[in-house]
This record gives C-alpha cells, structure tokens and sequence, in this order.
C-alpha cells in the first residue's frame, strides 16, 4: 500500500508538471502568432522583419522542446499509471489471500482451544486423583506465570532454570519426598534428575 501511495504522488507530480507544460505551451504559441502577426504587418522594414522571424524562430525552438519534456513526462506517468494499477492489483489479489488465511487462522485458533481445554480436561481428570489440590493449583499457576515452564531440574545443588544454588533445607525437603520445593530465585517446581 506504501508503494502505491508514493507512486501516486510521483503520478500526480508528473501530471502537475504536465499542466504546466501544456499552459506554458499553450502561451508561447500565442506570443509566436502575434509574432508572426506584427512580422506580417511590418512589410517595408527589413530589420524588423528579421527581429520578429528570429523572435518566432526562437519560440518555436521553445515550444518543441518543452513539448519534448511533457511527451516524456506523459511517458513516465503512463509508466507509473500502469504500476499503480498492476500493484492494486497485486494488492486485491493478497489481501484476498490475507483474508482466507485470517479466517483459516481464527478457525484454527478455536479448534486448537477446544483441544486443549480437554486436553486440560482430561489432564485434571486423571492427575487429580493422585495430586493434592493445593500442590495441583501451585503446578497450574507457574504453568501459566512461567509460559508452560513449571519445573526446573535440579543437579546437584543448582537449580537449571536460574543456575542459583538451593539452600541445604531445601535439599533435605526434596530428599524426603513428601513436600513440593520451589525454588527460591525463580519459583520453579524443584525436581532431582
């Protein structure tokens, strides 16, 4: 749309100086006839004569070559008139395309959140039963707070998630088994390898 936008103002630019052109044209055309007018009129003096032929001369030379500049400028505006409609085109034909792969987009979209509010579903169903709501809401909340990252490996002593080293309490919770430890720096679901 950026493109077509500048070649319309380089189009209506030429066309401008078109106009231009063609008045201008238009003016040196009438100073050449009553030039050639007075020439006529003034038979008997040769200097005069000549003055007036050369004057005339002159403004033909002028009008021929701005007419050569405004063919030009045609032929370049007739270039960027035919871009134009070449890019709308182009245009129409992909934002027909844009619109098909939006629409396929939304419908897509709607189709993966039903599979994943039963994936989620199911996930609550059969997980439920085993883990205890309060460790189970924990899980949840990090899933959606750390973009479907909850759990960090533990190696060692370090956690692999933020590299920072778990406190020797926290160590022995997780040895025991019986509690969640999340760590301290980044909050993750602390789990041994």
């Amino acid at each position: 749309q950026a493109e077509i936008d500048s070649r319309r103002v380089v189009l209506r630019d030429l066309q401008t100086r078109i106009r231009e052109i063609e008045d201008h044209t238009t003016l040196q055309r009438q100073r050449q006839r009553k030039v050639e007018a007075e020439a006529m009129k003034s038979r008997g003096d040769v200097a005069m004569i000549a003055a007036f032929q050369h004057q005339a001369r002159t403004l033909k030379h002028e009008i021929a070559e701005e007419e050569d500049e405004g063919l030009i400028l045609v032929g370049q505006a007739e270039e960027q008139e035919s871009a134009v409609v070449e890019l709308e085109a182009r245009l129409a034909a992909e934002s027909a395309t844009f619109t098909e792969l939006r629409k396929n987009i939304a419908i897509e979209l709607e189709d993966a959140k039903v599979r994943e509010a039963a994936l989620l579903e199911r996930r609550r169903g059969c997980c439920s039963k085993d883990v205890d709501a309060v460790s189970l809401r924990l899980y949840e909340r990090l899933l959606e707070a750390r973009q479907g990252d909850a759990l960090a490996e533990l190696d060692g002593k370090v956690c692999q998630s933020c590299f920072m080293e778990l406190r020797p309490n926290q160590l022995v919770q997780l040895a025991q088994g019986r509690t969640l430890v999340q760590c301290p720096n980044c909050d993750r679901i602390v789990v041994p390898r």
